[in-house]
């Protein structure tokens, strides 16, 4: 998700900064009503001057990566401004006066991450309901933050893109899944227990991450999601993982899920309704075995099941015709999987660290396509390796 983030970063800066682009503030005065777009991140400010006001015109302000430890209430005279960009400072409160800016579209006031951000002091911390006054917000960054409740008000928002990792939030409100416009939902890293049972009504949710809170069960509406495309569900505390799982398999719109680190023992073949899956993430789970229907991948390209309890992979597995890259480390594999010998799209695979594999059926000789694989800590012997090398002269391998 960090990707997306920075993607989207980009993408403000493309909407908006199409003309009257300036990163020196002396050169933007000398001509303030043509400037559009100021880049102003990495200057080492610690507040604004006020000459600020003269941009009449400025949609796009990039105030990131400085050392402003307040809101600078020298923005809210910039009526025009659609853009706001405040990440990596010290401000530690949203003004409420915020809601002046009737025209944002866009606001990132992510801190800089403390990496004992989770130990320190909670003190209670919300945002001013007025920010969600601002009809035209549609995307809202607060990351690193502190917070640890969303106010109701939330409800009146029209926002599209809600990014609230990194902080200490409980519970979200009923409130948050009634937002009609709301596409992507990441909460990662907070301290959530459950999910509002009204999950289901945000019928636009296109990418939810809950990765790393606490939640113990879903609720039972979330299988209602048929337009999700992105699920992070990553080391959660499900008291029933094989049960709770199953309920995102009926979100057949699915493209990338990740299940990694839930304590799952066993999938059964309902996961086989996710056949649009481009990237499937099992990893740091009790696998023995999968279910034959994981061959309805097709369109998988990725697939993670490292750190398992595998020892061999099914032979519906052959009909995962996209399949470019998987890794297998950390298992309990005596052999290397027949089965896989038969994907020609392959192109990485990892079986590290299944110190008791020492046997390769001679369909390996032919996987021509491999670039990379990596071999460490395996059974097998020096002479194996040289005949892994031999036979697949294009393929790169650690050893």
């Amino acid at each position: 998700m960090r990707l997306m983030f920075i993607l989207l970063f980009f993408f403000v800066q493309r909407v908006f900064a199409l003309d009257g682009v300036y990163n020196s503030l002396n050169e933007a005065l000398a001509n303030p009503t043509a400037v559009k777009t100021l880049l102003l991140n990495g200057k080492n400010l610690s507040q604004i001057p006020k000459s600020i006001s003269a941009f009449t015109e400025l949609e796009y302000l990039d105030l990131s990566n400085n050392q402003l430890k307040v809101f600078p209430k020298e923005v809210l005279m910039l009526s025009k401004l659609k853009g706001l960009n405040l990440k990596g400072n010290q401000i530690s409160v949203i003004d409420s006066d915020i809601v002046q800016l009737k025209n944002l579209e866009a606001l990132y006031i992510s801190q800089a991450l403390n990496n004992n951000w989770q130990e320190t002091k909670v003190v209670e911390k919300t945002l001013p309901p007025q920010l969600f006054d601002l009809c035209a917000l549609k995307t809202l960054e607060i990351g690193n933050f502190g917070l640890t409740a969303i106010p109701s008000e939330i409800i009146h928002a029209n926002i599209e893109e809600l990014y609230l990792f990194n902080n200490l939030i409980r519970e979200l409100p009923a409130e948050t899944f009634a937002i009609g416009t709301l596409k992507v939902l990441d909460v990662s890293n907070n301290q959530l227990t459950q999910l509002p049972e009204n999950i289901g009504y945000t019928s636009r949710l296109k990418i939810l991450n809950v990765n790393g809170n606490k939640i113990t069960r879903l609720p039972d509406a979330i299988s209602s999601l048929k337009g999700l495309t992105y699920l992070h569900l990553a080391a959660n505390a499900f008291q029933q993982p094989d049960v709770e799982v199953k309920k995102v398999f009926q979100c057949s719109s699915l493209l990338y899920l990740n299940l990694s680190a839930l304590k799952i023992t066993a999938t059964d073949a309902s996961i086989g309704t996710l056949n649009r899956l481009e990237e499937l993430d099992l990893s740091y789970n009790k696998l023995t075995v999968l279910p034959e229907a994981i061959g309805q991948f097709s369109h998988l390209l990725r697939l993670n099941l490292a750190r398992n309890n595998l020892k061999d992979m099914p032979e519906s597995m052959r009909e995962m015709t996209s399949l470019n890259i998987i890794d297998l480390s950390y298992n309990d594999f005596l052999s290397f999987p027949k089965a896989i010998t038969a994907l020609t799209t392959l192109k990485t695979i990892d079986i590290s660290f299944n110190k008791k594999m020492a046997a390769f059926p001679p369909e390996v000789e032919q996987m021509s396509g491999l670039k990379i694989m990596n071999l460490a800590k395996t059974g097998f012997t020096a002479a194996q390796q040289i005949k892994f090398r031999d036979s697949l002269i294009s393929c790169n391998f650690i050893l």
